[in-house]
């Protein structure tokens, strides 16, 4: 009876860890429970939290300045440009968490859903 308790607990916890880990993954989540705080609810900018607002970026502007701000890539060639260190920090505490920022699928949900120029389908 014990190991049958106990093999149910492991399998509720392994479903509860990879619900949690799905969440994890997903953009607009994130974006609400981490993003929002300095970025602002619909990416208008939060100037008390020195974040930019992301409402009036590209699609291609945003994914390039995440990706450069995860060392994926450089302006200037060397991996992480220091050009926003409190952001860089951020996302390095983002992904010893487990929170997986996609910088083109996070791109597209600030653009599709905050971008006062995006096509409203």
């Amino acid at each position: 009876m014990k190991y049958l308790q106990l093999t149910s607990a492991l399998v509720l916890s392994g479903i509860l860890a990879t619900s949690a880990m799905a969440l994890e993954t997903n953009q607009a989540v994130i974006y609400d429970t981490q993003c929002a705080k300095c970025h602002g609810a619909m990416a208008e900018g939060v100037p008390a939290k020195k974040g930019p607002a992301l409402d009036n970026k590209s699609v291609g502007d945003m994914q390039v300045e995440i990706m450069d701000m995860q060392g994926d890539m450089s302006y200037n060639g060397n991996s992480g440009s220091g050009s926003n260190p409190d952001m860089e920090h951020n996302l390095e505490v983002f992904k010893s968490r487990g929170i997986i920022i996609e910088p083109l699928e996070m791109a597209q949900y600030i653009y599709n859903n905050f971008n006062k120029s995006a096509v409203k389908k």
